[in-house]
C-alpha cells in the first residue's frame, strides 16, 4: 500500500514563496499525479490519497460551508 498527500504550496508555505525557485515543481505536480496514477494503474497498485481541501475547484463553497462563524484575530501574522 502507497500513501500520498497532496499538499502542492500548502506542504510547504513555512519554506518556499510561491513564486521562488520550487514553483515549477508546484505547477507540474497535478501533471506528476496524472503519471502516477496511469503507473498504478498498470501495475495494479494500490494507493490511498489525502489532498487538501483548498485544492479542489469548489474551494470556495469549501471555505464558506466549513469556515467559522468566528474567527481568531492574531496579532502578528507568519507567513
Amino acid at each position: 500500500m502507497i500513501s500520498l498527500d497532496l499538499e502542492l504550496h500548502w506542504g510547504v508555505r513555512d519554506k518556499c514563496c510561491p513564486d521562488g525557485p520550487y514553483r515549477d515543481n508546484l505547477l507540474g505536480a497535478r501533471q506528476g499525479y496524472s503519471l502516477i496514477l496511469d503507473l498504478f494503474e498498470e501495475f495494479n497498485v494500490a494507493a490511498s490519497w489525502a489532498a487538501v481541501g483548498f485544492l479542489s475547484r469548489n474551494r470556495d463553497a469549501i471555505r464558506e460551508d466549513f469556515s467559522p462563524a468566528v474567527r481568531p484575530q492574531y496579532a502578528e501574522y507568519a507567513p
